[in-house]
C-alpha cells in the first residue's frame, strides 16, 4: 500500500440515468469481495444501453454504489442483485470512480471525510401523510443568500422525514425523479406540497457531520 496519494487521481462521478421501468442500466460488471479481482468494475457498457446514451460510464470504472447501496466489500452476486434491483426504478443514481485501471485504485477512506460525504448521493423514500413531508426547506435559486443548494433546515419530530432517516443539513437533489437543482425554494416546496399522498422518493446529498 503506498498511503495516501495524490486526491486528483481519484475522480469520483455521479451519474444519474432517467430510464424506463424495468430497462436496464446499460452495463455489466466484474469482480466481487468473493473473486480476485475484489474490487467492482465495469465489465462492458452496451453500446445502444442507457449508461453508453449518458457516457460517463465506461469499461474499467469502480462502481461505488447503485442507489445509495454501497457496493465496496459485496460479493459478486450481492452486486449484480443491486444492479437487477434498480431495473424496477424510473431513476437510478451511480456512483463511479475512475482511475481504477491506472492502478491508482478508489479507496475512498484515503480522502478527506468530506469528499466522500459529498460524493455519494442516497435515495430515501417517505410516506407522505396528511402532515405532509415532515420537513422545511431553505436555500434554492435567488435566495436571499444567492443562488444556493436546497438544504433541509428543519425536521419535525414524528414526522415523515424523521421518521425516514432525513437529517438537517441535507441537500435536496430530486423528488420524484424531478430535478430541484434550478427551482427556487417556493417552486421546489410548492412542488413538494403538490404531490399526492404516499410514497415520494428523494434524492439527497448529506451534508458535512451528517453522518450515515
Amino acid at each position: 500500500m503506498n498511503g495516501l496519494f495524490p486526491q486528483q487521481l481519484v475522480d469520483i462521478h455521479v451519474v444519474i440515468l432517467h430510464k424506463e421501468e424495468g430497462a436496464g442500466l446499460g452495463f455489466s460488471i466484474a469482480g466481487g469481495s468473493d473473486l480476485e479481482s475484489k474490487a467492482l468494475t465495469v465489465h462492458k457498457v452496451f453500446p445502444s444501453g442507457l449508461a453508453a446514451q449518458e457516457g460517463t460510464i465506461q469499461r474499467g470504472d469502480e462502481v461505488l454504489s447503485i442507489n445509495g447501496h454501497t457496493l465496496r466489500g459485496v460479493t459478486h452476486t450481492d452486486a449484480t442483485s443491486a444492479l437487477r434491483q434498480a431495473r424496477s426504478l424510473q431513476l437510478a443514481v451511480v456512483v463511479v470512480c475512475k482511475g481504477a485501471e491506472e492502478g491508482h485504485g478508489c479507496r475512498t477512506e484515503d480522502l478527506h471525510p468530506a469528499v466522500v460525504l459529498h460524493s455519494a448521493p442516497l435515495t430515501v423514500e417517505l410516506q407522505k401523510g396528511a402532515a405532509g413531508v415532515g420537513f422545511t426547506l431553505e436555500g434554492g435559486r435567488g435566495s436571499i443568500h444567492g443562488d444556493r443548494a436546497l438544504v433541509i433546515n428543519r425536521i419535525f419530530a414524528g414526522g415523515a422525514a424523521e421518521q425516514s432517516g432525513l437529517q438537517r443539513g441535507d441537500e435536496l437533489l430530486q423528488v420524484q425523479g424531478v430535478s430541484l437543482q434550478d427551482m427556487t425554494r417556493f417552486e421546489a416546496w410548492n412542488m413538494i406540497k403538490a404531490l399526492p399522498e404516499g410514497v415520494i422518493t428523494a434524492v439527497l446529498r448529506r451534508g458535512q457531520g451528517g453522518g450515515e
